[in-house]
């Protein structure tokens, strides 16, 4: 089927109008999402009952893009599943199916999404509006807050988190023809983005996010819907792609601030239309409105009136101060992420000799500058540190070496060159700046637009046609479907289960012991204090939260509308705060000592109360199990 699939004619889609509207669709019901959020803040009506009522105007003002593609666009186009017998496509939709039955038979269990995504929305469901909750964890108020708008409507009104994968499962699904638009659009042939269009959406990053609510995928809709719509309108003189270009641009910011950079090629493809159509400057201020709305301006204003600076975090390690150190230590953790394949079995192989060389010249010279530099990698790729992974790293540069064979001199554009270009200073801007060691999953939504420029220098229509490079790309592609299978966020196959023959024969056996542990933990991360939960006296509503700012509180929320949760958060000096108001608080050894310098048991002694039940719980595979404790009043509260 490989061999014949080969020779086949790659398909040109004859019209990417159902992905213009789909997109149009996604993009009005993303903006809503964040403007009624804002709107039902503003009344104090965050909850159940505004959202329902709100939700009927999002859907009436998003369905008629939606309408349209749906009523009269061909249906070949819509529905051409000839196009998937053939090896990129199919391996797509193989890609696109696992990640959504994982998404439906698994509970989200994204890290950061529980540490402070999650229970930032429910403190402000709880108070009826979004406010500056002040806690210990200092994400819960400065990072962007574009995905939890999108996940909130779902949550206030249903109750669960359980549809929350949809957001990136839709957002796949319109990739590879947002993909194929944007490149289009830049001039690159029909036939080489018809290629690309399927390959680019099974990189690590956005495969292993497909079925997980990681807030890094949505983004990458944002950038490719922005430049489409803006280059469409230059090519066609219509005012209404100018206001989806800029509203997905508020998105795009809005998603995460590290995506502002991007706001350089965005700016040149609406500079170029507005200089062949003027009319569109006029309409582009009153776009521009909404734009901010949606955008991470009304948090940097926040932001800077809590703590002095737009950012949120001005002192964080995270912010680079030297240019030069930023650029070389992204480097070598692009290069890392960029080159290892989607199964690497010899991870911890890699992780001893890398460990063993840390503080070696290069790499320690880096690391002074750069304190959270990442140079290891794991056995599988994640949706927490996944970067653009070998297959699609090696199928291009095999595609610019193919391109050699039959070089000739293509046929430039100023404006594709221009934007195309401009897409690598955005990223260079990135690396000089951020020191983050999630780096290459942090700036996923740049990759698809960092591959324009080599395609348009080097002439790809003959190099992707051909047997070898198909076939060798395909063989670099293909690990990903092993690691969605295998995924231990939403296993569709569990590997410990698979090897439970070593149980008898080899009871010593690392691996699977190095299964279970994985497993074991992802399998509990959706409720990861659950055993702390049960230790709580039933008539305990009002829960106090100490555990590190890595630590989740959302176990202690549930059952949801019974509890509540309020962060017990250190006073100037470590100083600790009255208990007034609570019924327990639950703290580990490492959170305790982490905000107040003391034990849980000095913590309970101090405030009057008294330790009553404790239990050990393993956040990561990386660490030993900890213990947590439930304290509660030394007397029993007189019941009112």
């Amino acid at each position: 089927m490989i061999h014949m699939a080969l020779h086949r004619k790659t398909p040109d889609p004859s019209s990417d109008g159902v992905t213009l509207n789909l997109t149009a669709s996604w993009i009005i019901f993303s903006a809503w999402c964040v403007i009624s959020g804002q709107v039902l803040s503003f009344f104090g009506i965050l909850n159940q009952t505004g959202y329902a009522v709100a939700l009927v105007s999002g859907i009436i003002l998003s369905v008629w893009p939606l309408w349209k593609s749906l009523a009269f666009s061909n249906r070949q186009t819509m529905f051409r599943w000839k196009r998937f017998t053939k090896i990129f496509p199919l391996l797509y939709l193989a890609c696109f199916i696992l990640a959504f039955v994982g998404g439906c038979i698994h509970p989200p269990t994204n890290y950061d999404a529980f540490c402070y995504r999650i229970p930032r929305m429910l403190h402000w469901l709880d108070e009826g509006k979004y406010h500056w909750i002040g806690g210990f964890c200092s994400r819960m108020d400065f990072s962007s807050l574009g995905f939890e708008w999108l996940m909130l409507p779902g949550f206030a009104v249903f109750k669960t988190l359980r549809l929350a994968f949809l957001i990136n499962g839709f957002s796949f699904l319109l990739m590879p023809g947002l993909v194929f638009s944007s490149f289009t659009a830049l001039r690159i042939s029909r036939r080489v983005a018809a290629t690309w269009m399927w390959i680019i959406p099974c990189a690590s990053c956005f495969a292993m996010e497909a079925g997980s609510i990681g807030n890094d995928f949505t983004a990458a809709i944002y950038l490719l819907a922005a430049i489409t719509y803006a280059l469409k309108a230059r090519e066609t003189g219509k005012t209404y792609f100018v206001w989806l270009a800029l509203v997905a641009t508020g998105m795009l910011t809005g998603a995460k601030v590290s995506n502002l950079p991007l706001l350089l090629p965005i700016g040149i493809c609406l500079l170029a239309s507005f200089y062949k159509h003027p009319k569109h400057i006029l309409p582009a201020v009153g776009a521009s409105v909404i734009a901010l709305i949606v955008s991470f301006a009304p948090l940097a204003i926040v932001n800077l009136k809590h703590t002095g600076d737009w950012t949120g975090s001005p002192n964080s390690i995270q912010n680079l101060k030297n240019p030069i150190i930023g650029l070389a230590g992204n480097s070598v953790q692009l290069g890392i992420a960029s080159l290892c394949p989607a199964v690497f079995p010899a991870a911890p192989a890699w992780n001893r000799w890398i460990l063993n060389r840390k503080n070696h010249s290069p790499l320690a010279e880096i690391r002074r500058g750069f304190p959270e530099l990442n140079v290891s990698t794991l056995e599988m790729a994640s949706e927490e540190g996944a970067g653009l992974g070998l297959g699609v790293t090696g199928a291009a540069i095999l595609a610019v070496l193919g391109s050699l064979k039959f070089f000739r001199i293509p046929k430039l554009h100023t404006i594709s060159i221009w934007v195309s270009a401009s897409f690598w200073i955005a990223l260079l801007v990135a690396m000089m700046k951020l020191g983050n060691p999630s780096f290459p999953r942090i700036i996923a939504c740049y990759y698809p637009m960092l591959l324009p420029l080599p395609l348009i220098l080097c002439e790809q229509s003959h190099a992707t046609r051909c047997k070898w490079w198909r076939l060798s790309a395909f063989v670099l592609l293909v690990p990903i479907i092993p690691a969605l299978i295998f995924n231990p966020a939403r296993p569709i196959l569990r590997l410990d289960k698979l090897t439970g023959y070593f149980s008898n024969h080899h009871p010593q056996n690392s691996w699977r012991e190095r299964f279970e542990a994985v497993y074991g933990v992802y399998e509990n991360r959706s409720d990861g204090h659950r055993k702390v939960r049960e230790l709580l006296p039933q008539t305990a509503r009002t829960i106090g939260f100490a555990g590190t700012d890595g630590d989740s509180e959302y176990s202690f929320w549930l059952p949801l509308g019974v509890r509540r949760v309020r962060d017990f958060t250190p006073l100037p000096d470590r100083q600790i705060p009255s208990p007034d108001g609570l019924d327990a608080i639950v703290t580990s050894d490492w959170g305790s000592n982490d905000r107040f310098g003391i034990t849980p048991e000095q913590l309970a002694a101090k405030i009057g109360w008294r330790l009553a039940a404790s239990t050990p719980i393993r956040r990561m595979v990386r660490d030993e199990p900890m213990r947590w404790c439930v304290l509660v009043p030394a007397e029993p509260r007189s019941a009112h």
